[in-house]
C-alpha cells in the first residue's frame, strides 16, 4: 500500500537495522555434547529486532542510506514508499555485517536515482573495489552493470567533510580495521551516526565528543556491559566469557565518560549495534542502566528499534537541535 506523501517540513529517521555482528536468530538450538539431546533455549527478539545495520534518512525529497547491513532491504523499501526522487548512500567501512545486505538494497538497480555511494579509504580498501567484489561470483551473479547502471563512487580520506548537503563531515573511529562516523546536516538539526567506535581511550573520547555535540540525534555503539567487555561475563543463552577489548565497540562507563566531556550533549541518544546474543528482555534491562548512567549529562537514551521513525521539524539555522518527535 503507498504511504501519504511525506511532510516536506520535517526530517526523518528510519532504523531498517540495528544489530551488530550477525543476524539474530528468533530461537537457538543447541546440541549439549555430554548427551545426544538437543536443548531449545527460547531467545526472543520480536522488539529490538534481528537485522544488521542499515539506517534510513529523508530531508525533503532527498533520501540517505547509511550502511547496507541485511536491514538496508527494508530501508530501500521505506525510502521509496516516501517518493524520494534522489538518493546517496554512505558506508561506514566495510565488515560484513554492514555490507552483507548490498545485493538487496533495490536503489542499486535503479538508474539516475543513486547520486553518490560514498565511502572511506580504509587501508588497501574502497568502496567501488568492496562492491565489485561483491557483485559477482561466487557472492552474487546479479550486478547493476548487467543492466548497464553504473554508479558514482566517492571515496574520501576519513575526517575529510564530504561537499554535499552543507558538508556532510566524517571522524575516524576506533574500530579493528578503521570506520568512519557522519554528521549529516539537516534543516531540523545534525544527524550524527557514529556506530563501531571503541572509546576506550582519553583521546577517542575527546574526538567523538567534540564530533557529536550539540547533534539532534546521534547514534552510538553500546555493544557490551563492563563485565562482558572485560571477559568476566558471558551474554545471552551460553556460558562464553572472553574478553571483546579491542573488537571496537564501547560500554556504558566509556559513553559516560565521554558525555562527560561535552556542555550541549546530543537531545536524542540512540544506543544500536545490539549484541546479537543479547535478548529484547536484557536489552530493555541494559537500556535502562545506560539511561542511569547518563542522568544529568542532557542527553536522552533510548535503545534502537528496528522500524522506528524519529522526526525532526524543520527550525531556523540559528535554533537547530530542538525536540525530537516518535513518530
Amino acid at each position: 500500500m503507498k504511504t501519504k506523501h511525506p511532510d516536506q517540513k520535517m526530517v526523518r529517521l528510519y532504523l531498517g537495522g540495528v544489530t551488530g555482528s550477525s543476524v539474530v536468530c528468533s530461537e537457538r538450538y543447541l546440541r549439549e555434547y555430554d548427551t545426544p539431546r538437543v536443548v531449545n533455549r527460547p531467545f526472543s527478539r520480536q522488539i529490538f529486532g534481528s537485522h544488521t545495520t542499515s539506517i534510513g534518512i529523508i530531508v525533503g525529497s532527498t533520501g540517505i542510506i547509511v550502511d547496507n547491513g541485511t536491514g538496508v532491504g527494508q530501508v530501500s523499501e521505506w525510502l521509496k514508499a516516501q517518493d524520494v526522487n534522489q538518493v546517496f548512500i554512505f558506508q561506514t567501512h566495510y565488515h560484513l555485517d554492514h555490507i552483507a545486505g548490498l545485493v538487496t538494497n533495490s536503489f542499486l538497480l535503479r538508474k539516475s536515482v543513486v547520486k553518490g555511494i560514498y565511502g572511506p579509504k580504509l587501508g588497501q580498501f574502497e568502496i567501488a573495489g568492496v562492491m565489485k567484489q561483491l557483485f559477482a561470483p561466487p557472492y552474487w551473479p546479479v550486478s547493476p552493470s548487467m543492466f548497464r547502471i553504473e554508479h558514482p563512487f566517492i571515496s574520501f580520506n576519513p575526517g575529510e567533510t564530504i561537499p554535499i548537503m552543507g558538508g556532510v563531515k566524517t571522524i575516524l573511529l576506533n574500530h579493528a580495521g578503521g570506520s568512519v562516523g557522519y554528521r549529516i546536516s539537516t534543516p531540523g538539526g545534525d544527524i550524527v551516526i557514529a556506530t563501531d567506535n571503541e572509546l576506550s581511550n582519553g583521546d577517542i573520547r575527546e574526538t567523538t565528543a567534540d564530533f557529536i555535540k550539540e547533534s539532534a540525534i546521534a547514534y552510538l555503539d553500546v555493544q557490551y556491559r563492563d563485565v562482558e567487555y572485560q571477559g568476566v561475563q558471558s551474554i545471552g543463552p551460553g556460558n562464553t566469557t572472553l574478553s571483546r577489548k579491542n573488537w571496537g565497540h564501547s560500554t556504558p562507563s566509556m559513553l559516560q565518560q565521554t558525555y562527560q566531556l561535552m556542555n550541549d550533549a546530543p537531545r536524542l541518544t540512540l544506543i544500536g549495534h545490539h549484541d546479537p546474543k543479547r535478548p529484547d528482555e536484557d536489552l530493555f534491562k541494559f537500556e535502562g542502566d545506560i539511561t542511569q548512567s547518563l542522568t544529568g549529562l542532557g542527553t536522552r537514551v533510548v535503545f534502537a528499534k528496528e522500524h522506528d521513525v524519529y522526526e525532526l521539524p524543520y527550525v531556523p539555522a540559528l535554533k537547530r537541535g530542538g525536540s525530537v518527535v516518535t513518530a
